[in-house]
């Protein structure tokens, strides 16, 4: 890039470094007037492709220091594993971004598409609450946006949560789970997996009797075993 030779795919957006005079800042999409903006996946891919171009560089001015001061490549580029790693993050994430964005373009089915579109916000705009490399690329003011837009769009998404779940259509003996059942029958698969768990299989404390007329008996007796709660009495001899 520093050459200026022509670069291919997703490399091509380091093309800004041939300048010798480059400014990071120049290649920094205009910030939304709206919460709503934040929403925009071409504006995000281009916040994402911003810090991976910033990250390069930072890398590139880095390495070069080291070399200057005297390190051996191999020294210097060991020197910056850490800082390598996260500029290798930053480029995954603009590279998952941007095929993201081409898949929900190709969508041809409008309320599949609105869906998809609030999705992909909603991992770059995670991305931007939660991953790293954005100090002194956004304000204070436009992370705070960026947050608000994070939970309206939340919101938003909410009526399509259950479909996009379901989407996937893991089965119920795949998922083994209580609380992502097909059915959404949630407390009550809590109820009979604790009822059937071998942790509960013990003696029923002797202050049951001080609760016992509060309980609903007939259901706790779908409990299996004759320790159930509904089959206690007091040990012989207890004070209650």
């Amino acid at each position: 890039a520093r050459k200026g030779e022509e670069l291919s795919g997703l490399t091509s957006c380091l093309a800004p470094l041939k300048d010798p005079n480059f400014n990071a800042f120049a290649t920094k999409p205009a910030t939304p007037a709206s919460v709503e903006g934040w929403w925009d996946l071409e504006y995000l891919l281009k916040l994402l492709e911003f810090r991976t171009i910033v990250s390069v560089a930072q890398a590139d001015k880095a390495l070069a220091k080291q070399l200057a001061a005297g390190q051996s490549f191999d020294q210097a580029w060991q020197d910056l594993t850490l800082t390598n790693r996260k500029l290798g993050e930053c480029h995954v994430i603009y590279f998952m971004m941007n095929k993201f964005k081409a898949m929900v373009d190709d969508v041809q089915d409008a309320a599949c598409k609105a869906a998809l579109q609030k999705v992909a916000a909603l991992f770059a705009l995670s991305e931007i609450e939660d991953g790293s490399q954005w100090v002194g690329l956004l304000t204070f003011e436009e992370m705070e946006a960026a947050s608000a837009a994070t939970s309206s769009l939340c919101g938003a998404l909410r009526p399509d949560a259950v479909a996009l779940v379901d989407s996937w259509d893991i089965p119920d003996r795949v998922l083994n789970s209580t609380i992502g059942r097909y059915d959404g029958n949630v407390y009550e698969a809590q109820y009979s997996a604790s009822v059937h768990s071998p942790l509960n299989k013990k003696t029923i404390p002797v202050w049951l009797e001080r609760i016992k007329h509060f309980l609903d008996l007939d259901f706790l007796a779908q409990r299996n075993g004759e320790d159930g709660a509904a089959n206690w009495v007091a040990p012989a001899g207890a004070k209650l």
